[in-house]
C-alpha cells in the first residue's frame, strides 16, 4: 500500500542521502528521513530539512556550504516529485512539490485502493488484546463508561487497520460487592420499583441497585447479609450464584444493546468468577513465587501475607512506607493486583489455566461473540496476544504500573515492553459531580438516554428537511446522525482531557461533529451521482490553492493512521476527518465542479472529491464506527 507523503519524505531523504555519499561526508546519527520536516510556513517549503545546521561541526565547515552543495548535486539529479529546492540562509533547505506529478500520485493511489487506503503491516503477524469497557454489571452504562468503550473500540479498529491481529476483550466483575447489593436488591425491593415496558432491564436494575444500596447505607446491619451474600457467589453452585448469573446476564445484555448502537462490538466476555475457579490465579502465583521478589512476610502486621517487592524498580517504590505490594492476604484471599498480575500473564499466554469457553451470543454486525464459562470448551484462539493495551481509567495509572513491572520482576522482559496501560479522563456531570451507582447520578446520564436525546433532536432535523420521506427512513436516517454524534463528542477529546457534559457539544449537528462530516459525504455522494461519467483527467489544472491544500491532506492520511495506532492518539482521526472536511467545503463554496471550465478539470476535480470521500468514509466507518446516511 502506497503512502503518499512518506514516499515523499523519503524521497527528498534519499536526495539527502545520494548528496552525502557523492561527497564522502560522514553520515548523521540518524536517519535521512528523521531531517525531513514540514517547516511552521509553506512559504518556506512544503517540506524542508535543516540537516546542514545538524552536521556542520562533524564536517567541519559552515551550514550554507553544505546546503549549496546538496543543492548544487540535487540539479544533477532531479527528483520527479520535487519542483525546486532552494536555500534560505544560514543553511535551510526548502523543498517545493512538484504538484502535477504529486497529485497524481495521491490521487490514483486512493482510488486504486479504496477502502485499503491508509492499510499497512506494522502489526503483520502479531496478536493484541485490546480490553476496554468493563462496565460494573448492576446498571446501564453511563457516559464516563461509554467513553471507556469508544476509546477502545477506535483502538482496536486502529491496530486492526496496521495490520495486526485484534481480540476485544470485555471483563466483568460478576464476584463484586456491588453484585451482591443488587442480588440483595432484587430479592427485597423488586417488586416496590416498577418495571415500566420502556425500560430496559440494565436501566430497571440499575434503579434497584441504586434503592438498595442507599437501603443497606442507612441500615449498616445488612452489611453482614452482604458478605453471607458475597460468599454464596465465590463458593458457586447455589441459588445466589445463580440469582447473579441471571442478573448480571440481564445487565451485560444491556450494555451490549447499548454498545451495538454506537457500533461497539467484542470478540469475549471473560467473567471474573470463571477466572477465580479456573485456577489461573494459583497456577500464575506459584510462577510468581520462583522469582526472589516474590515471597512471605515472617512477620508484623502484614505477616503471612504473600508479596513482591517493588524496590528493585526504585522510585517511587523506594519512597513509600512499604516498597512491596501485597498478592495475598494472611487469609488466603488474594488481591485485585495479585488477580490482574495471573490475568495479565494469560493473556500474554504465561499462564494457561484451565479457562473454557462458549458462545454467549451473535452481536448486531453478525459477530459472534464469546464468554468464558465452567461448562464450555477448552481453546487456544484466546489469548496469547504479542501486544496488550488495557484501557481503563487515568486512576488506575499506579495499579497498573505495578502489574507491567511486576511482569518485568518476574523476568517476562517482552510482556513488560508489550504492556500498554490506554489512560484517560472521566465524563463528569455539568455539576462537577462524578457518576455514582449509589447515588444514582448516573440516571438521565446513561448512554441510552443521551442517545435517544440526540435521536429525537436528529429526527426533528431530519423531518423538517425531508417531510416528505417515508418515516421509517426518517427514523433510521437520525439514528445513524445521533449515535454518530455522540460516539464522535465522546473520541475527538485527547485522552487526558477530562470531558464535562456540555448537551449543546455531545448533541451537535454542526461545527465540529460528525454530523458535519457526514454532511460533506453525502454532500458529495449528490455531486457524483449528478455526474454522467469521469472523463479523462489533468491533474495539473488543480492549481488552486484549496485544491492544493485537500490534495496534501489526503496524501497525510496514511501517516496519521500509523501515527495514531502507534502511539494510541485515537482523537487524531476525528480531527484528520474534521480539517479534511472544512477544506473540502471551503473548496465547494469557491470552485465549480460539474461546471468547470473544460472536461479535464471537471475530471479532475471530480476524481479529487471522490477521494475526499473515500477517505472520509474510512476514517468515519472504518476507524471511528460512525455510519454515513444515504441522505440528510
Amino acid at each position: 500500500m502506497i503512502d503518499p507523503w512518506d514516499t515523499l519524505k523519503k524521497s527528498i531523504a534519499e536526495v539527502l542521502e545520494t548528496s552525502f555519499k557523492s561527497n564522502n561526508w560522514s553520515k548523521p546519527d540518524k536517519d535521512f528521513s528523521f531531517y525531513v520536516e514540514e517547516p511552521p510556513d509553506s512559504k518556506l517549503g512544503d517540506l524542508s530539512s535543516t540537516i546542514a545546521f545538524k552536521t556542520a561541526k562533524i564536517l567541519k565547515t559552515k551550514p550554507m556550504n553544505i546546503a549549496s552543495k546538496i543543492l548544487a548535486d540535487y540539479r544533477l539529479k532531479p527528483n520527479k516529485l520535487i519542483e525546486r529546492v532552494e536555500v534560505a540562509a544560514p543553511g535551510y533547505l526548502n523543498f517545493y512539490i512538484k504538484w502535477s506529478e504529486y497529485s497524481k500520485l495521491v490521487l490514483d493511489s486512493i482510488l486504486k485502493e479504496g477502502d485499503h487506503y491508509g492499510d499497512s503491516d506494522i502489526g503483520s503477524g502479531r496478536k493484541v488484546i485490546v480490553e476496554h469497557t468493563s462496565a460494573n454489571p448492576t446498571k446501564p452504562i453511563h457516559l464516563g463508561t461509554m467513553r471507556c468503550a469508544v476509546l477502545g473500540d477506535i483502538t482496536a479498529r486502529l491496530l486492526r487497520k496496521t495490520g495486526y491481529n485484534v481480540e476485544v476483550q470485555n471483563y466483568m466483575d460478576d464476584l463484586g460487592r456491588q453484585v451482591a447489593v443488587l442480588a440483595w436488591g432484587y430479592e427485597k425491593l423488586s417488586g416496590e420499583i416498577e418495571k415500566k415496558p420502556e425500560y430496559k432491564d440494565d436501566y430497571w436494575l440499575g434503579l434497584i441497585y441504586t434503592a438498595a444500596a442507599q437501603r443497606i447505607e442507612e441500615n449498616p446491619g445488612l452489611e453482614e447479609v452482604i458478605k453471607h451474600i458475597l460468599k454464596k457467589m465465590e463458593e458457586g453452585g447455589n441459588e445466589y450464584a445463580n440469582l447473579v448469573q441471571k442478573l448480571v446476564y440481564m445487565v451485560v445484555n444491556g450494555h451490549l444493546e447499548t454498545a451495538a448502537r454506537m457500533n461497539i462490538f467484542y470478540d469475549l466476555l471473560i467473567w471474573e468468577k470463571d477466572i477465580v475457579r479456573s485456577g489461573l490465579f494459583k497456577e500464575a502465583l506459584n510462577k510468581m513465587l520462583k522469582s526472589p521478589h516474590v515471597y512471605r512476610i515472617e512477620e508484623g502486621e502484614d505477616a503471612n501475607c504473600i508479596v513482591i517487592d517493588m524496590s528493585p524498580l526504585g522510585e517511587p517504590y523506594t519512597s513509600l512506607k512499604k516498597s512491596y505490594k501485597i498478592l495475598v492476604r494472611s487469609d488466603g484471599v488474594s488481591t485485585y493486583t495479585g488477580k490482574d498480575i495471573a490475568f495479565q500473564m494469560w493473556k500474554f499466554g504465561l499462564a494457561e489455566a484451565d479457562l473454557k469457553f462458549r458462545v454467549f451470543g451473535v452481536q448486531r454486525n453478525g459477530r459472534v461473540l464469546m464468554e468464558t464459562a465452567q461448562e464450555g470448551k477448552a481453546s487456544k484462539n484466546f489469548g496469547y496476544a504479542d501486544k496488550v493495551v488495557n484501557v481503563i481509567g487515568y486512576e488506575q495509572v499506579l495499579p497498573q504500573q505495578v502489574v507491567y513491572q511486576a511482569l518485568k520482576i518476574m523476568g517476562y522482559e517482552e510482556a513488560y515492553r508489550n504492556s500498554y496501560h490506554l489512560s484517560f479522563q472521566w465524563v463528569w456531570l455539568p455539576e462537577q459531580v462524578a457518576f455514582s451507582g449509589r447515588k444514582g447520578t448516573w440516571i438521565g446520564f446513561h448512554a441510552d438516554a443521551v442517545l435517544d436525546k440526540a435521536l429525537q433532536l436528529a429526527l426533528a432535523e431530519v423531518e423538517k428537511r425531508n417531510p416528505d420521506m417515508e418515516p421509517e427512513l426518517k427514523r433510521r436516517i437520525a439514528e445513524v446522525i445521533a449515535s454518530g454524534a455522540v460516539k464522535f463528542y465522546l473520541a475527538k477529546y485527547s485522552p487526558e482531557k477530562k470531558i464535562v457534559i456540555e448537551w449543546k457539544e455531545a448533541i451537535n449537528f454542526e461545527g465540529d461533529s460528525a454530523p458535519y462530516i457526514q454532511y460533506t459525504v453525502v454532500r458529495i455522494n449528490s455531486i457524483l451521482a449528478k455526474a454522467d461519467r469521469i472523463g479523462e483527467p489533468d491533474y495539473t489544472l488543480l492549481t488552486d490553492e484549496t485544491e492544493i491544500d485537500i490534495i496534501r491532506t489526503l496524501s497525510k492520511f496514511p501517516s496519521i493512521i500509523r501515527e495514531a495506532a502507534e502511539t494510541y492518539q485515537y482523537h487524531l482521526i476525528p480531527h484528520y476527518c474534521l480539517s479534511l472536511a472544512n477544506k473540502f467545503n471551503i473548496f465547494y463554496h469557491k470552485l465549480p465542479v460539474l461546471k468547470a471550465e473544460n472536461e479535464a478539470l471537471k475530471a479532475a476535480r471530480l476524481n479529487l472529491i471522490k477521494a475526499v470521500a473515500q477517505t472520509l468514509k474510512i476514517g468515519l466507518i472504518e476507524l471511528i464506527g460512525i455510519d454515513i446516511p444515504v441522505k440528510m
